[in-house]
């Protein structure tokens, strides 16, 4: 049957549909978006970051003491695709200017910052998608150092159905995610003695990481990750091993601890300096299966006369390793960075093949060691 109705036509996405559908990109989470804000601070090369965070609103603010923006240029940001980081380098984590311009299109934004070398503050606010100030800073928000204030409010007020699924969000784990977030960062290999503090609404320190690993003793990686999670959790220095190993064009360097833990939590990867978070790439999984796969976290029932049960060698609750790993393969092709790409961005398989060696021998290794000492402090056993 023929019919006489005219094709619909072709036509482009209002603005506004647009800015929507890519903020689901460039701001996936709130933890993202944070992220996002201290790879800015952290390629302006801060060495001290202020957050201050109240997830419930959802809204924070990030000082750092990085070298600022000229004033010439404090106007230009949050247009979208406008950058000081063009063209890409490999020391920096953004280079097409789109994180700025999603939190002005999706919430109220004030962007504070004293440029190195001057004596003025500039300031611009944008308000969902509305430039409301540009110029001098008011004299209560001058800042008497270089650096920058990010000041975000109200994010996703415009998106009525992102607020909704953030109804009954568990406010802890969602600090945990963010501490993970700036954790990940901090030992990427870019964020090296970089002191953060972090704050909830009320003023109550969330988390200290001393500039430079502070008075502590030990490795930058480790020092952060007991000022993360604690020393309960992360173990004595001791039982963290240096980790180097090259293949395939590929260099790994890092740490790994010869006791496991109950989560995956304390597993951290970084691939050409970009952190990888959420533990979902290939590159996690890989690992996993070869922890899980060998003598790694095994433990033997014992009966009341110190002799194993038949039968009762099985993986005890400490089953996961805990890690942190850094992986530089130069020709790799792979797109890992820039805005919305740090937060465990899949396309990693070619570097698959070349950890899972190194891997393999290290937990082999540690194997042979255990049954020659039979030491209990590895938190690994072999039937």
């Amino acid at each position: 049957m023929s019919t006489s109705a005219t094709p619909p036509l072709i036509v482009s996405l209002p603005a506004s549909i647009i800015s929507r559908l890519r903020s689901t990109v460039t701001l996936p989470s709130l933890p993202a978006a944070i992220s996002e804000v201290i790879q800015n601070a952290l390629d302006a090369n801060a060495t001290e970051l202020s957050l201050t965070l109240n997830p419930t609103r959802p809204s924070f603010a990030l000082s750092d003491n990085g070298h600022g923006i000229h004033p010439d240029h404090i106007s230009s940001l949050g247009t979208p695709y406008t950058t000081s980081k063009h063209p890409a380098h490999e020391r920096f984590f953004g280079s097409r200017g789109e994180t700025l311009a999603a939190l002005a299109q999706h919430s109220v934004l004030s962007v504070t910052s004293r440029a190195a070398g001057w004596r003025s503050t500039t300031q611009v606010r944008w308000s969902y998608g509305k430039k409301v100030f540009e110029g001098m800073a008011p004299e209560y928000s001058t800042l008497k150092e270089h650096g920058t204030t990010v000041r975000v409010e109200g994010l996703w007020g415009d998106m009525p159905v992102r607020l909704k699924a953030r109804e009954g969000k568990d406010v802890e784990r969602e600090w945990d995610d963010v501490l993970k977030v700036i954790c990940a960062l901090l030992v990427s290999g870019r964020g090296k003695g970089v002191g953060v503090v972090a704050r909830n609404e009320r003023g109550a320190r969330r988390l200290t990481v001393m500039r430079g690993g502070g008075a502590r003793v030990g490795p930058w990686d480790l020092a952060v990750l007991r000022q993360v999670f604690g020393g309960e959790v992360v173990g004595p220095l001791g039982m963290w091993e240096n980790v180097k190993a090259r293949q395939d064009g590929v260099r790994i360097e890092g740490w790994i601890c010869s006791r496991g833990y109950g989560s995956k939590v304390v597993q951290f990867l970084s691939v050409n300096g970009f952190p990888l978070v959420t533990g979902e790439t290939e590159l996690h999984r890989e690992i996993n299966r070869v922890f899980a796969s060998s003598g790694f976290g095994i433990v033997e029932d014992i009966d009341g006369k110190g002799i194993p049960r038949r039968g009762g060698t099985r993986k005890g609750v400490d089953r996961h390793g805990m890690f942190v790993l850094r992986i530089e393969c130069r020709e790799s092709k792979v797109s890992i960075g820039g805005e919305g790409g740090t937060d465990g961005k899949a396309g990693v398989e070619g570097e698959v093949r070349a950890i899972r060696r190194p891997l393999e021998v290290w937990l082999t290794r540690l194997e042979s060691a255990v049954r020659d000492t039979a030491s209990p402090a590895t938190g690994l056993r072999v039937s």
